[in-house]
Protein backbone atom coordinates (compact mmCIF):
# COMPACT_ATOMS: atom_id res chain seq x y z
CA UNK A 1 0.00 0.00 0.00
CA UNK A 2 2.80 2.42 0.90
CA UNK A 3 4.74 1.44 -2.21
CA UNK A 4 1.78 2.25 -4.43
CA UNK A 5 1.46 5.67 -2.84
CA UNK A 6 5.17 6.30 -3.34
CA UNK A 7 5.01 5.34 -7.00
CA UNK A 8 1.99 7.60 -7.47
CA UNK A 9 3.87 10.47 -5.85
CA UNK A 10 6.85 9.80 -8.11
CA UNK A 11 4.63 9.87 -11.22
CA UNK A 12 2.96 13.12 -10.15
CA UNK A 13 6.32 14.75 -9.46
CA UNK A 14 7.74 13.64 -12.80
CA UNK A 15 4.70 15.10 -14.57
CA UNK A 16 5.22 18.34 -12.68
CA UNK A 17 8.86 18.47 -13.79
CA UNK A 18 7.81 17.86 -17.39
CA UNK A 19 5.26 20.70 -17.27
CA UNK A 20 7.86 23.04 -15.80
CA UNK A 21 10.34 22.06 -18.51
CA UNK A 22 12.71 20.40 -16.07
CA UNK A 23 12.79 17.12 -17.99
CA UNK A 24 14.05 17.11 -21.61
CA UNK A 25 11.69 15.31 -23.98
CA UNK A 26 12.17 14.94 -27.74
CA UNK A 27 9.91 17.00 -29.96
CA UNK A 28 11.05 17.57 -33.58
CA UNK A 29 14.73 17.41 -32.69
CA UNK A 30 14.31 19.95 -29.93
CA UNK A 31 13.50 19.59 -26.25
CA UNK A 32 10.26 20.35 -24.50
CA UNK A 33 11.96 23.08 -22.51
CA UNK A 34 13.04 24.73 -25.74
CA UNK A 35 16.74 24.26 -25.13
CA UNK A 36 19.23 22.84 -27.60
CA UNK A 37 21.35 21.11 -24.97
CA UNK A 38 22.79 17.76 -25.88
CA UNK A 39 20.78 14.61 -25.14
CA UNK A 40 23.57 13.46 -22.83
CA UNK A 41 22.98 16.38 -20.48
CA UNK A 42 19.25 15.80 -20.30
CA UNK A 43 19.71 12.07 -19.92
CA UNK A 44 22.18 12.66 -17.10
CA UNK A 45 19.80 15.11 -15.39
CA UNK A 46 16.86 12.75 -15.75
CA UNK A 47 18.91 9.82 -14.41
CA UNK A 48 20.02 11.82 -11.39
CA UNK A 49 16.50 13.11 -10.53
CA UNK A 50 14.93 9.71 -11.08
CA UNK A 51 17.52 8.01 -8.85
CA UNK A 52 17.08 10.65 -6.17
CA UNK A 53 13.30 10.19 -6.16
CA UNK A 54 13.62 6.40 -5.98
CA UNK A 55 15.85 6.76 -2.90
CA UNK A 56 13.32 9.09 -1.26
CA UNK A 57 10.40 6.79 -2.12
CA UNK A 58 12.19 3.77 -0.68
CA UNK A 59 12.99 5.72 2.47
CA UNK A 60 9.35 6.70 2.96
CA UNK A 61 8.21 3.14 2.30
CA UNK A 62 10.76 1.70 4.68
CA UNK A 63 9.87 4.08 7.51
CA UNK A 64 6.13 3.57 7.08
CA UNK A 65 6.46 -0.19 6.83
CA UNK A 66 8.68 -0.39 9.90
CA UNK A 67 6.15 1.58 11.94
CA UNK A 68 3.23 -0.39 10.53
CA UNK A 69 4.64 -3.86 11.06
CA UNK A 70 6.01 -3.09 14.51
CA UNK A 71 2.48 -3.09 15.97
CA UNK A 72 1.44 -6.29 17.70
CA UNK A 73 -2.18 -6.49 18.96
CA UNK A 74 -1.16 -9.16 21.46
CA UNK A 75 1.27 -6.81 23.22
CA UNK A 76 0.16 -6.22 26.78
CA UNK A 77 0.34 -2.91 28.60
CA UNK A 78 1.38 -2.71 32.25
CA UNK A 79 -1.51 -2.12 34.69
CA UNK A 80 0.08 1.02 36.13
CA UNK A 81 0.16 2.60 32.69
CA UNK A 82 -3.44 1.59 32.01
CA UNK A 83 -4.61 3.05 35.31
CA UNK A 84 -2.73 6.26 34.59
CA UNK A 85 -4.44 6.61 31.22
CA UNK A 86 -7.85 5.75 32.63
CA UNK A 87 -7.45 8.29 35.44
CA UNK A 88 -6.45 10.93 32.88
CA UNK A 89 -9.55 10.10 30.83
CA UNK A 90 -11.80 10.76 33.82
CA UNK A 91 -10.10 14.08 34.50
CA UNK A 92 -10.58 15.16 30.88
CA UNK A 93 -14.25 14.17 30.96
CA UNK A 94 -14.85 16.06 34.19
CA UNK A 95 -13.12 19.16 32.83
CA UNK A 96 -14.47 19.29 29.28
CA UNK A 97 -17.53 17.07 28.79
CA UNK A 98 -20.63 19.31 28.63
CA UNK A 99 -23.12 16.71 29.88
CA UNK A 100 -21.21 14.17 31.89
CA UNK A 101 -23.79 14.06 34.71
CA UNK A 102 -27.01 14.68 32.77
CA UNK A 103 -28.24 11.09 32.97
CA UNK A 104 -25.88 9.51 35.48
CA UNK A 105 -25.13 11.29 38.77
CA UNK A 106 -21.58 11.88 39.89
CA UNK A 107 -21.64 9.33 42.70
CA UNK A 108 -22.68 6.63 40.23
CA UNK A 109 -20.00 7.69 37.74
CA UNK A 110 -17.43 7.45 40.51
CA UNK A 111 -18.63 3.95 41.40
CA UNK A 112 -18.35 2.80 37.77
CA UNK A 113 -14.93 4.41 37.49
CA UNK A 114 -13.65 2.67 40.62
CA UNK A 115 -15.07 -0.64 39.44
CA UNK A 116 -13.03 -0.46 36.26
CA UNK A 117 -9.97 0.89 38.04
CA UNK A 118 -9.95 -1.96 40.57
CA UNK A 119 -10.46 -4.53 37.82
CA UNK A 120 -7.19 -3.51 36.16
CA UNK A 121 -4.94 -5.73 38.24
CA UNK A 122 -2.91 -7.26 35.40
CA UNK A 123 -1.45 -6.33 32.03
CA UNK A 124 -4.01 -6.04 29.20
CA UNK A 125 -3.93 -5.82 25.43
CA UNK A 126 -5.35 -2.74 23.74
CA UNK A 127 -8.50 -4.68 22.86
CA UNK A 128 -9.07 -5.79 26.45
CA UNK A 129 -8.46 -2.33 27.85
CA UNK A 130 -10.72 -0.72 25.26
CA UNK A 131 -13.59 -3.02 26.26
CA UNK A 132 -13.31 -1.86 29.88
CA UNK A 133 -13.18 1.79 28.86
CA UNK A 134 -16.15 1.35 26.49
CA UNK A 135 -18.21 -0.13 29.34
CA UNK A 136 -17.45 2.92 31.49
CA UNK A 137 -18.08 5.46 28.72
CA UNK A 138 -21.47 3.87 27.95
CA UNK A 139 -22.52 4.73 31.52
CA UNK A 140 -22.40 8.43 30.58
CA UNK A 141 -25.34 7.78 28.23
CA UNK A 142 -23.96 10.18 25.63
CA UNK A 143 -24.23 9.06 22.01
CA UNK A 144 -21.46 11.44 20.95
CA UNK A 145 -18.91 9.93 23.33
CA UNK A 146 -17.60 6.50 22.42
CA UNK A 147 -14.39 4.49 22.25
CA UNK A 148 -12.47 3.43 19.14
CA UNK A 149 -9.29 1.51 18.45
CA UNK A 150 -5.99 3.27 18.00
CA UNK A 151 -4.79 4.21 14.51
CA UNK A 152 -2.16 1.47 14.64
CA UNK A 153 -4.77 -1.10 15.70
CA UNK A 154 -7.13 -0.19 12.85
CA UNK A 155 -4.33 -0.15 10.27
CA UNK A 156 -3.09 -3.53 11.44
CA UNK A 157 -6.46 -5.23 11.12
CA UNK A 158 -7.17 -3.58 7.77
CA UNK A 159 -4.73 -6.12 6.27
CA UNK A 160 -4.71 -8.91 8.90
CA UNK A 161 -7.36 -11.48 9.61
CA UNK A 162 -8.99 -11.49 13.05
CA UNK A 163 -11.54 -13.68 14.77
CA UNK A 164 -14.91 -12.08 14.23
CA UNK A 165 -18.48 -13.04 14.92
CA UNK A 166 -19.62 -13.72 11.34
CA UNK A 167 -23.31 -12.76 11.48
CA UNK A 168 -24.99 -9.39 10.98
CA UNK A 169 -28.37 -9.06 12.68
CA UNK A 170 -31.54 -7.04 12.60
CA UNK A 171 -32.51 -6.58 16.25
CA UNK A 172 -35.78 -5.74 17.95
CA UNK A 173 -36.86 -6.62 21.46
CA UNK A 174 -35.21 -10.00 22.13
CA UNK A 175 -35.38 -11.12 18.50
CA UNK A 176 -32.41 -11.62 16.19
CA UNK A 177 -32.77 -12.10 12.45
CA UNK A 178 -29.78 -12.65 10.17
CA UNK A 179 -29.20 -9.87 7.64
CA UNK A 180 -25.86 -11.10 6.36
CA UNK A 181 -23.06 -13.60 6.89
CA UNK A 182 -19.33 -12.99 6.46
CA UNK A 183 -18.89 -16.68 5.76
CA UNK A 184 -20.16 -16.97 2.21
CA UNK A 185 -19.77 -20.74 2.26
CA UNK A 186 -22.24 -21.07 5.13
CA UNK A 187 -25.53 -22.34 3.73
CA UNK A 188 -27.26 -22.60 7.12
CA UNK A 189 -27.30 -19.00 8.41
CA UNK A 190 -28.91 -17.32 5.45
CA UNK A 191 -30.60 -13.93 5.31
CA UNK A 192 -33.88 -14.13 7.21
CA UNK A 193 -32.80 -16.91 9.60
CA UNK A 194 -34.18 -16.40 13.12
CA UNK A 195 -31.58 -16.92 15.88
CA UNK A 196 -32.71 -17.84 19.40
CA UNK A 197 -29.31 -18.25 21.11
CA UNK A 198 -25.57 -17.97 20.46
CA UNK A 199 -23.11 -20.40 22.07
CA UNK A 200 -25.65 -21.23 24.76
CA UNK A 201 -26.46 -17.60 25.52
CA UNK A 202 -30.06 -16.49 25.01
CA UNK A 203 -30.85 -13.46 22.88
CA UNK A 204 -31.79 -11.48 25.98
CA UNK A 205 -28.50 -12.30 27.69
CA UNK A 206 -26.48 -11.52 24.58
CA UNK A 207 -28.21 -8.20 23.84
CA UNK A 208 -28.23 -7.08 27.46
CA UNK A 209 -24.47 -7.70 27.68
CA UNK A 210 -23.81 -6.08 24.32
CA UNK A 211 -25.75 -2.93 25.13
CA UNK A 212 -23.39 -2.33 28.05
CA UNK A 213 -20.68 -1.43 25.50
CA UNK A 214 -22.76 0.77 23.17
CA UNK A 215 -23.03 4.51 23.80
CA UNK A 216 -26.36 6.20 23.04
CA UNK A 217 -28.14 9.31 24.30
CA UNK A 218 -30.06 8.88 27.53
CA UNK A 219 -32.16 5.74 27.87
CA UNK A 220 -32.74 5.24 24.15
CA UNK A 221 -32.57 1.47 24.10
CA UNK A 222 -34.48 1.46 20.83
CA UNK A 223 -31.55 3.23 19.19
CA UNK A 224 -29.21 0.47 20.33
CA UNK A 225 -31.45 -2.12 18.69
CA UNK A 226 -31.46 -0.12 15.47
CA UNK A 227 -27.69 -0.31 15.39
CA UNK A 228 -27.22 -3.51 13.46
CA UNK A 229 -25.17 -5.89 15.53
CA UNK A 230 -21.74 -5.54 13.97
CA UNK A 231 -18.97 -8.10 14.05
CA UNK A 232 -16.76 -5.99 16.30
CA UNK A 233 -19.45 -5.51 18.93
CA UNK A 234 -20.40 -9.19 18.89
CA UNK A 235 -16.78 -10.23 19.19
CA UNK A 236 -16.26 -7.90 22.14
CA UNK A 237 -19.27 -9.27 24.03
CA UNK A 238 -18.65 -12.94 23.33
CA UNK A 239 -15.07 -12.66 24.54
CA UNK A 240 -16.18 -11.25 27.87
CA UNK A 241 -19.30 -13.32 28.53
Amino acid sequence: MHLNKSMLMMRMLMMRWIKKGQLGLRRKKRYYDGSTSSPQKHASKFSFLFSLFIIIAISFTGCSSAKYYSYNPQTKIAPDKLKEDFFLLKKILEADHPSIYWYTPKDSIDIYFNEVMYSINDSLTEFQFRAKVAWFIAKLKCGHTSVRGSKAYNEYFSTHESNKFPLLFKVWSDSLVVLGNLNRNDSFFRRGTVVTSVDGHTNHELLDSMFQFISTDGYAIILKTRLQVSTSRCTTVLRFL
